[in-house]
């Protein structure tokens, strides 16, 4: 009965109260001259973000059906998995650290459909704010532009004890998302890790 409950009603539970509470927040979009977010565009790409901002970022694009991101295979990740389903995304399940033939067939699938990626740079346990090699992997492996994403928040709960800060907006809050310049996939994890810090104190500043 416990696990009936975490597997289907728990998952529709969250959804339910996750997609009003984001809809509250005063959301800014700045994004670059290329504008990776115009509606209709086919063009697919790596969004890097910070483990941190998934709440924000992820939630932002519920039921918009273009984004793919992966859960792990333990029993948090498919909760989550099973969160974002409901709200619209096309999760990819195995591990970052160990991109196996099935993982890069899901992958390489959702790109077919046009979806873009959506990569946590330092995830699944940190260091914080420290890009891992991974999101260049899937660049050069698929010849996809990374686009880094990073977001901000007036007012907003963080959890202090986790690795990666994570954080949720307060309701009604003013929140900024901002998406970079497209970098092509020939890049280092130094060039994204500096332009993802750049972006948060952009998104920052842009609340004052």
């Amino acid at each position: 009965m416990k696990d009936l409950f975490r597997k289907y009603i728990l998952p529709i539970i969250l959804a339910a109260i996750l997609y009003p509470y984001i809809r509250t927040l005063r959301v800014r979009i700045v994004d670059s001259s290329l504008r990776p977010l115009k509606k209709g565009h086919l063009k697919s790409y790596i969004y890097a973000h910070y483990h941190e901002d998934i709440p924000v970022v992820a939630l932002h694009h519920a039921y918009a059906n273009t984004i793919c991101t992966m859960a792990s295979r333990s029993k948090d990740g498919e909760l989550i998995s099973r969160v974002l389903t409901l709200l619209g995304f096309k999760m990819v399940r195995g591990s970052t650290r160990h991109f196996g033939a099935q993982v890069l067939g899901q992958i390489q699938e959702s790109f077919h459909q046009g979806k873009t990626l959506a990569w946590a740079v330092d995830g699944p346990k940190g260091p914080r704010h420290q890009v891992k090699e991974g999101v260049v992997f899937l660049a050069k492996k698929f010849q996809k532009p990374i686009v880094p994403v990073a977001a901000a928040s007036q007012g907003k709960w963080v959890f202090q004890k986790s690795w990666d800060q994570m954080w949720f907006p307060y309701p009604f809050s003013k929140t900024v998302i901002v998406f970079g310049d497209p970098i092509l996939e020939s890049t280092t994890a130094e060039h994204i890790q500096m332009a993802l810090a750049d972006l948060k104190q952009k998104a920052t500043s842009y609340l004052l």
